[in-house]
């Protein structure tokens, strides 16, 4: 793209990428946030009005990327955007691109303290999830006279469940992790998958969870008060099956009725904790 070149001096075919953010270019509306550029859409039935747009990674929020991962028009707006509103040199009345941003990276402070983290996280896990679980997690009082097998407890229950999902593997294939534990001392027995199943899917459990996770995040409050309170958030969606992307639910070109679940993650931005 020709981006020193005036408005009007070089006019392509109307349907290529570029005169399409040249027209976007000249209707205005883009702004800067950050390192990053909000471009309107130039569809008036578009259900996103606006699009973020990386220069630097030439990247963009845009169907048109998602399919091509190729610079789309609002990617060429900002450039005639970025030109057009640049410095115009007074002897030849060329407009002067500013300079690119430049990408922000971060330093590793300590690269022997992460690789040591990252070698001994598998066997510290277990022994701090049932160290979390002894000390926070109660066991309910059971009905008196109440008929049949007895339920799991609950702690182990949330121990096999939280170890299944941390070995990313199915329920069947997790059944080693499982043993595991039994052999720490962790559990009493090895516990059929059909029951991690019907424990993953118990509404009781959802509160519970959530205050384990306030209780193993507490012990950083001191570490991320030291950043000052500075957080980045971004969000992410999961499917519940495997025949829908991401994509097809956040433009609206739904092919399916299967759900999807949004969620939104904020991360400390000292040591990288969610």
């Amino acid at each position: 793209m020709d981006t020193n070149a005036t408005p009007g001096e070089f006019s392509p075919l109307p349907t290529t990428r570029e005169e399409r953010g040249r027209q976007i270019a000249r209707l205005g509306g883009i702004r800067s946030l950050g390192g990053r550029y909000v471009v309107p859409s130039q569809s008036a039935n578009s259900n996103v009005p606006t699009y973020l747009v990386d220069v630097v990674e030439q990247t963009c929020t845009c169907p048109d990327y998602e399919l091509r991962r190729k610079p789309c028009k609002h990617y060429e707006a900002c450039m005639f955007w970025l030109a057009w509103e640049g410095v115009v040199n007074a002897e030849t009345g060329e407009v002067m691109l500013p300079a690119r941003p430049r990408r922000r990276t971060y330093k590793q402070q300590s690269w022997r303290a992460y690789e040591a983290a990252q070698m001994t996280e598998r066997a510290r896990v277990p022994q701090l999830l049932h160290s979390l679980c002894e000390s926070c997690v109660d066991e309910p009082a059971g009905a008196p006279g109440r008929p049949g097998r007895k339920p799991i407890p609950r702690r182990e229950a949330i121990y096999a469940a939280v170890m299944k999902v941390y070995s990313c593997c199915s329920g069947r294939r997790a059944d080693p992790d499982i043993q595991a534990g039994v052999d720490r001392g962790h559990l009493s027995r090895r516990w059929n998958p059909k029951t991690l199943f019907r424990v993953l899917a118990d509404p009781a459990l959802t509160p519970v969870l959530v205050q384990l996770i306030m209780e193993a995040s507490a012990p950083l409050a001191g570490v991320e008060a030291l950043a000052g309170g500075q957080y980045a958030q971004d969000s992410t969606g999961f499917s519940t099956v495997s025949y829908e992307r991401w994509f097809d639910q956040k433009h609206g070109k739904l092919r399916s009725a299967h759900g999807w679940v949004k969620l939104h993650l904020m991360v400390e931005s000292l040591t990288g904790t969610s």
